[in-house]
């Protein structure tokens, strides 16, 4: 008797796998921007972090050490809900 050999999909996403390291990465991108702002390195980052306090203001973020903490938590929980999404309606449309 011959085993069928059972193939992995790899076209489908894993859902929780996904949206972890989306979620990971932008929440390390806000706290390195946030920190970078603070630090004046460059006078462009404050041009974004305005933009990431115009999402998370009302929250607690502000352009400092403790605001880039907030902001990269913050910015974890939304990035996981969209990630979480977007493979969601991935793996449905493929």
């Amino acid at each position: 008797m011959k085993k069928k050999i059972q193939r992995k999909d790899f076209s489908k996403l894993n859902t929780l796998k996904f949206a972890f390291s989306m979620a990971v990465i932008v929440s390390i991108f806000v706290f390195a921007l946030t920190l970078l702002a603070v630090s004046n390195v460059i006078g462009s980052f404050l041009i974004i972090t305005s933009i990431i306090f115009e999402i998370y203001g009302r929250l607690g973020y502000s352009v400092s050490v403790i605001g880039s903490l907030i902001g990269a938590v913050l910015s974890f929980i939304d990035a996981f809900i969209i990630g979480f999404i977007f493979a969601w309606i991935y793996n449905k449309i493929n």
